[in-house]
């Protein structure tokens, strides 16, 4: 099957809810047994016949990028330049907290390192894609703020850094080592003001 008639597959409503369903089975099925998962065990898990799942995906390695791109799309909040600098941060950290702390988002993230050698390129491109991404809207935001005064002028990326490194603490690591679970959505806030107050005393102009 060529490229375009996996593209025709995949755009009809059908189509799309069966690839939404493969997708769904891929990351449970890699989560739960990483990339060396056979393609039968997804198909099963999806419900659809294999030749489904190669039709639209092509390959394992289709599937695997498709995962990717889904992740990719799942984009944070757009940053408001005019609006009040502390609920930008806040809010900013909230919705950052929610991604990271995702099922689905950590166990993309956990397959895509455990297969970063395996995939260098693919790495690379996730981590441009997502946490990279995230670092740079972020600076980009802190030095528009230094610029206008608001905080003191300083190395945007490094406070970006230091921001972000406040919001995941130490509550993301004993997660990733099952010690604690994710925090609830109502602790989500509270966790990003408390992390963006420790920032603004360290970075607001004096």
């Amino acid at each position: 099957m060529t490229v375009q008639d996996v593209a025709r597959v995949a755009m009809t409503p059908r189509g799309r809810k069966k690839r939404e369903a493969i997708l769904d089975a891929g990351v449970k099925v890699f989560m739960a047994e990483g990339y060396a998962a056979s393609m039968d065990r997804v198909a099963a898990e999806a419900g659809v016949a294999k030749q489904t799942l190669y039709s639209h995906f092509g390959s394992k390695e289709g599937l695997f990028h498709a995962l990717f791109d889904r992740y990719k799309q799942q984009t944070l909040r757009v940053f408001d330049p005019a609006g009040d600098l502390a609920t930008e941060l806040a809010a900013f950290g909230e919705d950052l907290l929610r991604r990271i702390f995702d099922p689905e988002i950590l166990g993309v993230q956990r397959l895509m390192i455990a297969q970063a050698a395996a995939f260098p390129d693919l790495a690379r491109i996730f981590y441009a894609a997502g946490p990279g991404h995230v670092r740079a809207t972020l600076a980009a935001f802190l030095r528009n703020r230094m610029e206008a005064g608001a905080l003191r002028p300083d190395d945007a990326a490094a406070a970006a850094e230091d921001l972000i490194g406040l919001l995941q603490g130490g509550r993301r690591q004993r997660h990733l080592f099952g010690v604690e679970p994710a925090p609830e959505s109502s602790e989500l806030r509270g966790m990003a003001e408390r992390a963006v107050t420790i920032f603004l005393r360290a970075y607001t102009t004096r």
